[in-house]
């Protein structure tokens, strides 16, 4: 898995004080003061979780400080790692399913993030409290009607800009005009920063572009707006599940991607029985990787480790066999592609239960790892 040791080198960098030097280092006879800028708050409590936890590595208190420090800071191969690890020391902890959820969605990998939002619920988190992730879940995988839900009900609990401007933006994508331009003006009229953005946004998924257009050069400073502009111009090619990362997280698909949603998407939506969408098509090779996963079916695995390099992550499956005696006995490694990374898993295993065996069996052997399930569709490739 993502180890403690894996997200300090992830994260040292945001962990280093930078001293600022005098504004006239040549003027040697005068002495100036020597400003240090402190940590942020995220990194302050990321570096009091990681002491606790090079005492105890099992810690669940500092485990999940260490995730949520993590996900402040945007790190969410390192805040997987944490979570992951939460989870192995206490499957159920709400906190740990919730940031395992949380970021899953930031990483367009919206299956598994409505999973873990479903086992916070069970844990104990309120089901409204995640109201305004979940309908982004739901965004993300274009099924609109459920994410509009999801927002209502979180703005019925309380008034939440970010739901609104969400639930907006849903409206745009679903093609209601009419529900979004009456959704967003409060905010717009409020003038809300980030509803301007909503709105141009909005209007390029509806196809009005050069309105787009002109809103964002005239709220926008010059330099940044033409860096946004071609965005806009590519939305109403997207399908409406790239709509909404692009909007809501600022993740455009490749140029080849297009106009096709991820195969796991689409199987995920035949499973639910959901029409396909109109400009759904599958990327190319899609049909080839479904058959190839076998994961309509959901699969279970423990992931080992993560990282860049496949060749160095075959090292370390043989580093991990030697030190797991017969835990490892008949079982295979796989790497699935996530947000960049490759990720080390062992299996595919029977069920849950069976990969978190496998999870306690390698912690005896002083390996940390934690269970996954990958989502239907998923390409996993076998060493």
């Amino acid at each position: 898995m993502v180890s403690a040791r894996f997200a300090i080198a992830s994260l040292a960098g945001l962990a280093a004080l930078s001293g600022v030097l005098p504004a006239s280092a040549q003027d040697q006879s005068v002495s100036r003061e020597v400003v240090q800028a402190l940590p942020s708050p995220a990194v302050t409590a990321l570096n009091h979780a990681l002491k606790r936890l090079a005492i105890n590595g099992r810690n669940l208190n500092a485990l999940l400080d260490a995730g949520n420090a993590a996900l402040a800071l945007g790190d969410w191969d390192a805040a997987l790692g944490f979570f992951g690890r939460a989870l192995a020391v206490s499957p159920d902890d709400a906190q740990a399913n919730l940031g395992m959820a949380t970021v899953y969605m930031n990483s367009e990998r919206p299956i598994e993030a409505l999973r873990y939002f479903t086992k916070a619920e069970q844990s104990g988190t309120a089901a409204d409290a995640l109201a305004v992730d979940k309908g982004l879940a739901y965004d993300l995988l274009g099924e609109n009607v459920l994410a509009q839900a999801s927002y209502k009900a979180a703005l019925a609990r309380e008034s939440n800009a970010e739901a609104t401007r969400r639930l907006a933006l849903s409206y745009a994508i679903s093609g209601n005009r009419e529900a979004f331009n009456s959704t967003l003006r409060p905010l717009v009229l409020e003038k809300d920063v980030a509803a301007y953005r909503t709105r141009a946004f909005g209007l390029a998924i509806l196809g009005e572009l050069n309105e787009a257009k002109g809103l964002v050069t005239t709220v926008i400073p010059r330099d940044l707006a033409s860096r946004i502009i071609p965005y806009l111009e590519f939305m109403p090619r997207l399908t409406k599940a790239q709509q909404a990362a692009a909007a809501n997280l600022g993740i455009f698909p490749k140029a080849a991607e297009i106009g096709r949603d991820d195969p796991a998407i689409l199987a995920y939506r035949a499973q639910l029985g959901a029409p396909a969408l109109q400009n759904a098509r599958p990327a190319p090779g899609a049909a080839a990787r479904m058959q190839q996963s076998g994961a309509n079916n959901e699969r279970h695995w423990v992931q080992l480790a993560a990282g860049r390099n496949r060749e160095a992550l075959r090292r370390d499956w043989n580093r991990f066999q030697n030190r797991a005696g017969d835990a490892l006995d008949g079982i295979q490694p796989h790497v699935v592609e996530a947000g960049g990374m490759h990720r080390l898993l062992a299996g595919p295993l029977t069920d849950e239960d069976e990969a978190r065996a496998l999870v306690e069996a390698l912690s005896g052997k002083r390996i940390d790892s934690f269970s996954i399930t990958t989502s239907p569709g998923a390409k996993v490739e076998q060493f």
